[in-house]
């Protein structure tokens, strides 16, 4: 938490822990206070230095976020979709931890007036939260990018599974129908008598079997569904 209260000559602030944050050098940021020629300008040396760590650790979740993009293209599971969501979460985080700089920024130009734009650390400031700012937006963009990949992704693989787990249902509708026939115990059945009534019930089996597949091939409704069976889609 960063309490402070500044007007045009006077900043008063409560105790920053250097200790916390190793991105903070607290001799550089002492020696720019020292050397600041306003209470707005000691302000925007400590607003800047804390945005500097946070641009540090985005820099260090932008590493994840690269990593994750790679994870997609390599293994697309249920796993990498929940990093997504994390990854989500944190970028919600970010903004709203920016959007603080942002009102801190703003305020301080519609108290103080234009005139504080032109000095060197707040022009410093606002260019670094303009940096968090684009950064930010940026990734959030890639990550809905990868939100609507894996939406497209997880439909297509299940309008695949279902066009498969169709059409192989379809293809075994000769083998059931012709199963359930002889598998009756009906008394007049003639074919039980047959001497070569297996072989030929195989043979009626097979042979509607495969006129059912041609036909379906012909219609242009088996696709490359039966071909993609034998890949491996899970990767």
């Amino acid at each position: 938490m960063f309490h402070f209260y500044l007007s045009k000559d006077l900043f008063i602030t409560s105790k920053i822990d250097f200790e916390k944050d190793a991105d903070l050098d607290k001799d550089e940021i002492l020696h720019q206070m020292d050397s600041a020629a306003s209470s707005i300008e000691v302000m925007m040396v400590i607003l800047g230095e804390i945005i500097a760590s946070t641009l540090h650790k985005i820099d260090r979740f932008e590493e994840r976020l690269h990593d994750l993009l790679w994870a997609i293209k390599e293994k697309n599971n249920k796993k990498t979709l929940g990093e997504i969501e994390t990854i989500r979460h944190e970028i919600l985080l970010w903004k709203h931890l920016i959007m603080g700089f942002q009102e801190i920024k703003m305020a301080i130009e519609e108290t103080f007036g234009e005139s504080v734009t032109k000095e060197v650390e707040y022009r410093r400031t606002a260019t670094r939260i303009a940096r968090c700012v684009m950064l930010v937006n940026s990734y959030e963009d890639e990550v809905n990018n990868m939100v609507d990949i894996e939406n497209v992704v997880a439909n297509y693989r299940g309008n695949e599974i279902m066009k498969t787990l169709t059409v192989l249902t379809t293809l075994f509708t000769p083998v059931m129908a012709w199963g359930a026939l002889w598998g009756m115990n009906f008394k007049n059945m003639p074919e039980l008598k047959w001497q070569f009534g297996y072989v030929g019930s195989i043979v009626v089996i097979l042979g509607s079997t495969f006129a059912l597949y041609l036909y379906l091939r012909r219609k242009g409704w088996m696709g490359d569904i039966l071909q993609s069976i034998g890949r491996n889609s899970s990767k």
